[in-house]
């Protein structure tokens, strides 16, 4: 039992027998071929040892009837004595000027890429000015020779300069060398007569990040200058050892806010879970800056033993305080928070509800759904609420964002649901991103073709195609992602030739 032509392998079949296919009414062709991703190469493949012109710019035509793209990929296959014919097809559609370009450039045809180099040429503003890189402090000209030949050992020796821009700048650039005698050399230059060279080399054993810096910049906590003393402590926050951590923590003491401030940074750097009890302490300092910065801290080591304290930090007289508390419990995600999240919504500050909405979104626990919709509509913060309920994605959430994006259609309201229902590609969602897809503002039609795109799903094409034929100004490489995406996942060009082929 022999098997019949028609049933081969797409690649057999197109390479043994074309005119199986080519014989074949348009229609059919289109429909049971072109329209499907598994017959594009074996159709490639054909078309590039197809003699017969006439078939040839068939094929085109049809692709092109099927999916633009499609067309323009396989004008571009043709044997060089078709292509100016091809090319032609996909030059002469009747569509805006962007989206014929990027076409012309999917043929990747020489004659193609010629008639939109001017165009090309006007885009690219990136074009390299060597005027721009020429140094233009006498400290750093002085140095040239020595940072273009990354000599080390000349670079220690310029720590040693009778100028003192000439030291800071070896101290910089030694920053960015990970050696012992750049080290050594370094911990030498934080004792330097110039406080700026000081305070470069201070940096630069930051950016090294060896622990045996460590006590170079504990000595340096012992300077005068506060300024170089922050410095320090910012570069013991580098360091991810637990003699920093240990420095670190009796910067957490010291006199100067400043220098307390940046170590409660520091210490949420390091990420250590042992400074959980010292920062908690510092929810109670009287700076409200490091007050801060102990609760973002505490939000990045992210353990459940300062959920206490960052909800009682929620109650902070300083709006500061109470937002990061919140940002910090969104990061634990503990539902234990989700309670006072929700009364913070209502803090009278605006940063504090944006920070408390984001928090539950996070938490992603649906008691906060009732509260997240009332938010969206009456809260001043229908950004972070529409965020927050996407990120739940619970039917009845995503249906609230979908009922907002059914109201005014000029809200920030709506333009708030609709970007984040566009995040969350959900199916239920779908009509009312195909109707954006008509929206009277240009950036609102481009979300709603990017969040198609997520969802992948095949009734959305003709809107996209639509949006990018019909469109003047679109965003075409967007709007092509999308449609790319979609067919990608459904394995078909066409959704109209699929329902015909399907019924």
């Amino acid at each position: 039992m022999g098997k019949s032509k028609d049933k081969l392998p797409p690649v057999e079949l197109l390479h043994n027998s074309p005119s199986v296919v080519l014989n074949l009414s348009d229609q059919k062709f289109k429909r049971d071929y072109l329209n499907h991703l598994q017959w594009t190469e074996p159709i490639v493949q054909m078309l590039q040892e197809l003699d017969d012109q006439v078939q040839v710019a068939r094929v085109i035509r049809l692709a092109l009837e099927v999916d633009l793209m499609l067309g323009a990929k396989l004008a571009g296959v043709v044997k060089q004595e078709f292509q100016q014919q091809t090319v032609s097809l996909v030059a002469s559609l009747k569509v805006p000027e962007t989206c014929r370009s990027y076409l012309l450039r999917i043929t990747a045809c020489e004659q193609a890429i010629a008639s939109v180099d001017e165009m090309l040429a006007k885009e690219d503003d990136h074009l390299q000015n060597p005027e721009k890189f020429k140094h233009s402090t006498p400290e750093i000209s002085i140095l040239e020779p020595i940072i273009d030949s990354l000599n080390v050992n000349a670079l220690i020796e310029a720590l040693l300069d009778q100028n003192s821009g000439v030291r800071r700048t070896a101290a910089i650039q030694l920053g960015q060398i990970s050696t012992p005698q750049a080290l050594e050399a370094l911990m030498q230059a934080v004792r330097d007569e110039d406080s700026i060279v000081r305070a470069c080399a201070v940096c630069a054993l930051g950016n090294i990040g060896n622990p045996l810096a460590v006590d170079a910049l504990k000595q340096v906590l012992n300077s005068d200058r506060s300024d170089i003393r922050v410095c320090a402590v910012e570069s013991l926050g580098q360091i991810h050892h637990p003699s920093a951590v240990n420095a670190l923590i009796e910067a957490l003491h010291d006199q100067d806010f400043s220098i307390r401030s940046v170590a409660a940074i520091g210490l949420g750097q390091i990420g250590d879970d042992s400074v959980i009890d010292n920062l908690i302490e510092a929810l109670q300092d009287e700076n409200f800056e490091v007050r801060e910065n102990a609760t973002e801290s505490l939000g990045k080591i992210g353990k459940s033993k300062a959920v206490d304290a960052l909800i009682q930090a929620l109650k902070d007289e300083m709006p500061e305080v109470r937002g990061g508390a919140a940002g910090a419990l969104g990061q634990i995600r503990d539902p234990k928070a989700v309670d006072l999240l929700i009364q913070a919504l209502e803090d009278e500050d605006y940063g504090v509800r944006i920070r408390a909405a984001h928090a539950l979104g996070n938490i992603d626990d649906i008691v906060a759904i009732p509260a997240l919709i009332h938010a969206l509509n009456s809260g001043g913060i229908s950004e972070a609420a529409a965020c927050a309920l996407a990120n739940i994605g619970t039917p009845l959430a995503v249906d609230a964002l979908v009922q907002a994006c059914k109201g005014e259609q000029n809200s920030y309201i709506f333009y708030d649901s609709l970007d984040a229902i566009g995040q969350v590609a959900n199916p239920l969602s779908l009509d009312v991103l195909v109707k954006a897809c008509q929206h009277e503002v240009l950036a609102v039609r481009e979300s709603a073709a990017q969040a198609l795109g997520k969802i992948g799903a095949p009734q959305a094409l003709p809107q996209l195609w639509e949006m990018l034929v019909t469109t003047p100004g679109i965003k075409v490489s967007s709007v092509v992602e999308a449609i790319a995406s979609i067919q990608t996942s459904c394995g078909y060009y066409n959704y109209a030739l699929y329902k015909a082929k399907k019924s």
